[in-house]
């Protein structure tokens, strides 16, 4: 479970911002999370809340955007989502194709009072 080390990620980051906010109470951290990551957010929000358990940051929880997959052809730039990974253009059939979206794992945003 991958998604532990990344929600300690998280906080490392976290702590970090929230220094720049001194007495300001952490409420969401907003995160965009690619479907090409394989990681997953439910996953990700518990281990998240267990880490933060007694913290400075308990009761704070992550709001999670997926990015879909979004890959664009080479040969004729036709930028396109797939339902399956099978990295072909649908218009020519090209397997020259680069992932546009879908690789993010980003915090966007934290909500502090």
């Amino acid at each position: 479970m991958h998604e532990a080390s990344l929600a300690m990620n998280i906080m490392d980051i976290v702590k970090d911002e929230m220094k720049k906010f001194p007495g300001e109470k952490l409420n969401k951290i907003f995160i965009d999370i690619g479907e090409f990551t394989h990681i997953d957010p439910e996953t990700l929000k518990f281990a998240f809340e267990v880490i933060s358990k007694g913290s400075d940051y308990d009761g704070a929880c992550l709001e999670i955007e997926r990015i879909p997959l979004i890959l664009s052809c080479k040969i004729c730039d036709e930028e396109f989502s797939v339902a399956e990974i099978t990295f072909k253009c649908p218009s020519c059939k090209s397997t020259e194709v680069q992932i546009v979206k879908g690789r993010e794992f980003r915090i966007t945003q934290l909500e502090v009072d």
